[in-house]
């Protein structure tokens, strides 16, 4: 039973307590059979399910207050609707300062667009699961990242195994330059650590995929991701210099083996003469690249524009998204809003305007309509507002912590009802600015053209980390394909069964990172902390995942893997079973044999003795 508005709390009591379970969709059949899953594995917990329904795709941002004020921290996104909205919505709660602790997971019809769980996986949706009759993940993988302790076994049998896997980590393109790429990701790499990644972005101009790190950074970061890099390009393709170099190493060794062997002389010099020429080669192809890609920069036809102008909007009511009907990406200057914000936030926007809108009263909990035992919120209630006021005190707050961290932005206060001069005063500012309208897209809007004029469209607040001025930068949009690069590196698979796995590698790979592997069969990880009481024990240096983006078809092959590899094992088992009887049959009948043939000569002896 839902209001007009789609908005519905289901059953279960309202408390702390409570396991609340969100699902933001149109596909109620689905969404009930989501919750027998629920209900089946967790009967003795205190469930509570909540439902919005999706309407027009330009109403679906709206949501986003609504989601906050339901407290839910299982999160389902269904994609089956307004796909693009869906996800923006998704990457909105996955940045959400209130909702860090918030799982959220993208549904998907089917394998067919892949590029839907890409794109998830880009936007910091980190479990994708494919609906179908297979319900098996379905509860299990949010309850072990929201609620370890709880959270049950699927008790499929676990195959001890020991194989090696490519897995890919993706990577965000923000913008780059003749010189080097800016990307934002959740791995913690060195300075001068060298990466090879993978793009489509610079195919025309056949780079060689080699980078190196040269800048680090822990603010200015758009996405989910956790640090920025500006990595170097490094034209040289190595493959062919390593090949030959392989070649060179065996011709040495098997002269040092016959040092009086001229043909092996010959082929020693004849390998140093290759690694030469495989040298000169990518040389020459180094300086092509470098040639392409400057050329390239140039004529870039999809250039975006620089949007060097944050703008942070603070807002526990968000109500501007219902009064803007476009996408707050489609203005100039780039914006991210959260409800209220803390060190973290200011740090990863480093915002040179804040928009500040005060909250002076506070709405008390809405008198829920009960009907046939459901909970049904009206259109006319007022969501409960929940955790810290958006007061003075807060922005008091807000001011000291960008103070701190150096940095001066301008502050907006919106929703000013008492004197602006007490505003003021109460919160001693340099640069804030006091206003009783409400907080509008527009209002920002203007201001930050103002902004901007004054500052120069080359300029930005943080001209210290900013080389804006200096270089002309090709900005990529977050909702393109091209924008994802894929960071390649071997892992070990040490136990596998259809929904985890445990693996060991070289890299330091994240909590929550998402992986991508095509063995053995193309499947996401989701890399989250060991919990106590699970079937799989990690060593030292392992990493636990939970297997997701697969499809029916994708399931049912690594079942079957899974299979083969305990009928391996059992076959293995029986043969070395049987070969340890017939030994035993051997040794027996050798036994006898020598018995039968003491017994003979024992005979023998004493019929020689009665001789």
């Amino acid at each position: 039973m839902s209001n007009q508005d789609g908005k519905k709390i289901e059953s279960g009591e309202q408390d702390d307590k409570s396991v609340r379970v969100l699902y933001i969709g149109n596909d109620l059949s689905y969404w009930k059979n989501v919750k027998t899953r629920f209900k089946k594995e967790y009967s003795t917990l205190p469930l509570v399910f909540s439902h919005l329904e999706v309407g027009e795709a330009v109403n679906v941002k709206e949501k986003l207050p609504e989601v906050i004020a339901n407290k839910s921290k299982i999160i389902f996104l269904d994609y089956a609707f307004h796909a693009p909205e869906i996800m923006r919505l998704g990457h909105d709660i996955r940045r959400e300062c209130s909702l860090r602790d918030v799982v959220v997971v993208g549904l998907l019809e089917s394998l067919e667009s892949k590029h839907l769980i890409t794109l998830s996986l880009s936007l910091g949706i980190y479990l994708n699961l494919v609906k179908s009759a297979e319900l098996s993940s379905i509860a299990h993988h949010p309850m072990v990242i929201a609620y370890p302790l709880v959270a049950k076994n699927t008790n499929y049998a676990v195959a001890k195994i020991e194989f090696l896997a490519q897995a890919f980590s993706q990577i965000r393109v923000s913008y780059f330059t003749d010189q080097y790429v800016h990307i934002e990701s959740s791995h913690n790499f060195p300075l001068e650590k060298e990466l090879h990644l993978k793009t489509s972005f610079f195919v025309d101009c056949k780079l060689s995929g080699n980078f190196k790190v040269v800048r680090a950074f822990e603010d200015n970061i758009y996405s989910t991701h956790s640090h920025a890099y500006d990595i170097a390009y490094n034209h040289m393709d190595m493959e062919g210099i390593n090949r030959a170099k392989i070649n060179l190493d065996a011709s040495k060794t098997a002269l040092a083996r016959d040092p009086k062997n001229n043909n092996l002389k010959y082929d020693v010099s004849h390998r140093e003469g290759e690694v030469n020429q495989a040298l000169d080669l990518a040389k020459t192809d180094a300086k092509e690249r470098d040639t392409i890609l400057k050329e390239w920069i140039k004529t870039f036809a999809n250039e975006d524009k620089a949007k060097r102008t944050r703008v942070l909007i603070i807002d526990k009511e968000m109500e501007f998204l219902k009064q803007h009907q476009k996408h707050t990406d489609s203005h100039t200057f780039s914006i991210q809003y959260h409800s209220r914000a803390d060190d973290e936030v200011l740090r990863k926007v480093r915002p040179g305007i804040i928009a500040f809108s005060l909250e002076m009263h506070v709405a008390e909990a809405p008198s829920p309509e009960v009907k046939e035992g459901e909970v049904v919120v009206t259109p006319e209630q007022t969501p409960v507002k929940t955790g810290p006021k958006n007061d003075l005190n807060e922005l008091q707050k807000i001011c000291e912590i960008v103070k701190k961290q150096g940095s001066s932005p301008f502050v907006l206060v919106f929703n000013v009802t008492t004197e602006h001069k007490a505003v003021k005063e109460a919160v001693p500012y340099e640069r804030l600015m006091v206003t009783s309208d409400k907080l509008t897209i527009e209002s920002i809007a203007k201001f930050a053209q103002m902004y901007e004029a004054k500052k120069g469209r080359t300029k930005t607040h943080d001209q210290a980390k900013s080389y804006g001025s200096k270089e002309k930068r090709s900005y990529v949009n977050k909702f393109d394909a091209k924008a994802l690069a894929l960071f390649q590196f071997p892992i070990s698979v040490k136990e596998l069964s259809e929904t985890e796995l445990i693996f060991e590698c070289d890299e330091h790979v994240p909590f929550f990172s998402m992986l991508y592997v095509k063995r053995p069969v193309k499947m996401t990880i989701t890399v989250v902390p060991p919990r106590e009481g699970g079937v799989m024990k990690l060593e030292k240096d392992q990493y636990y995942g939970l297997v997701s983006g697969l499809g029916e078809v994708e399931l049912a092959e690594l079942r079957k893997y899974i299979n083969q590899l305990f009928f391996t094992e059992l076959e293995e088992k029986k043969r070395q079973e049987k070969s340890e009887v017939e030994v035993l049959k051997q040794q027996k009948a050798k036994e006898k044999a020598q018995a039968e043939a003491l017994a003979a000569l024992a005979k023998k002896e004493s019929d020689s003795d009665k001789d």
